[in-house]
């Protein structure tokens, strides 16, 4: 399996960012990355010139480097653009196994200041591609973020973060 993380670090989740980091840190410490098993990818953003690719696909033979590499990253603050995150997961999912699911996670609070429907309509339709919203805030905007998914059940706001965790969880041992 692929896994692209597209992970808001903008001003509006400052207060959660730390809770996001520690969300994915028990997502990746499940993850054996390599060639034959999964691979992760992670984007951050916030501003509409502020989207940084911090490791693609093919960075990661083992966790330890994954979680080292992780433990690095830090918040940028600045403007919400979804919009352009998804711009940028888009060029790193053509570097995606087209043989192999693939799971597009965007972590945000959905409150963008570009309008990101056309960019999340392209990733929705790229074949063997899932696309998932995720809020660890207590303010969202969840119409917004149903909007981008096109399916309100795939969504994990507050308390269904965790159902989130275990479903990424039990894929990565499926596999």
């Amino acid at each position: 399996m692929d896994i692209l993380f597209v992970v808001d670090s903008s001003g509006s989740v400052q207060r959660v960012y730390e809770e996001q980091k520690t969300y994915l840190n028990e997502i990746l410490s499940e993850i054996e990355p390599g060639e034959q098993r999964h691979r992760v990818a992670l984007v951050q953003f916030s501003g509409s010139n502020h989207q940084k690719t911090e490791w693609s696909y093919d960075a990661f033979d083992d966790n330890s480097a994954l979680m080292h590499a992780f433990q690095s990253v830090r918040h940028f603050t600045g403007t919400t653009y979804i919009g352009a995150a998804l711009q940028s997961a888009r060029a790193v999912l053509d570097t995606r196994r087209r043989n192999v699911p693939s799971i597009v996670v965007l972590l945000s609070d959905g409150f963008s200041q570009d309008d990101a429907t056309e960019q999340a309509k392209v990733i929705r339709n790229l074949p063997n591609v899932e696309f998932i919203a995720l809020s660890v805030s207590e303010f969202s905007n969840s119409q917004y973020l149903s909007e981008l998914t096109d399916d309100p059940s795939r969504v994990y706001i507050g308390e269904k973060k965790e159902t989130l965790r275990q479903k990424l969880v039990n894929k990565l041992r499926c596999k």
